[in-house]
């Protein structure tokens, strides 16, 4: 009896690491559709994850959750929101880098006279760098011969701003 022991762990030990090789196998083919060498399923990952119009997607969503958030005097939220605003851009330019010379002025200025309206936890002054913020959007999507892509005012909440409340009194300007 003992002689087939070890053949008989020898053989499901074996069979266990055939079974891993199957499964590794089958997970390897789920990731069929990346051809080629490195450098070509590099470019074909790049081109699945979008270029400056992805981040430009999430920079809307960021502007439209941060008016509201100022709006309604939620200066926590509306600075997170500006700071993922800030990272979504920088995402977009590293992949799209001839498009910064225009986004310049909005980086340098334009965020930076944002968070300073979101630190005073000011509804007018913060309205009033909005506004600085959509006119500088349309400038740039000018310069980057797009003018057919207006940024205005958000006219609606998300779903995620009807879900978020308002700030807590002591935070609300009179």
């Amino acid at each position: 009896m003992k002689r087939f022991a070890i053949p008989m762990g020898a053989a499901i030990i074996c069979g266990g690491g055939l079974v891993g090789c199957d499964r590794e196998e089958a997970s390897l083919s789920r990731h069929e559709w990346l051809q080629g060498g490195v450098d070509q399923r590099l470019n074909t990952l790049a081109e699945q994850h979008g270029g400056f119009s992805a981040s430009m997607r999430e920079v809307n969503e960021r502007f439209h959750n941060l008016y509201w958030a100022g709006q309604d005097q939620n200066w926590e939220f509306a600075a997170y929101q500006l700071e993922h605003m800030l990272e979504a851009l920088e995402a977009g330019l590293q992949r799209r880098p001839e498009r910064a010379e225009s986004a310049q002025h909005f980086l340098r200025n334009v965020i930076p006279d944002t968070q300073e309206s979101i630190e005073a936890r000011n509804l007018s002054f913060f309205n009033e760098r909005i506004k600085t913020m959509v006119n500088n959007c349309n400038t740039c999507h000018a310069l980057e011969n797009v003018p057919w892509i207006p940024v205005s005012l958000p006219r609606s909440r998300s779903p995620l701003m009807a879900s978020i409340p308002a700030a807590p009194a002591e935070n609300v300007e009179e």
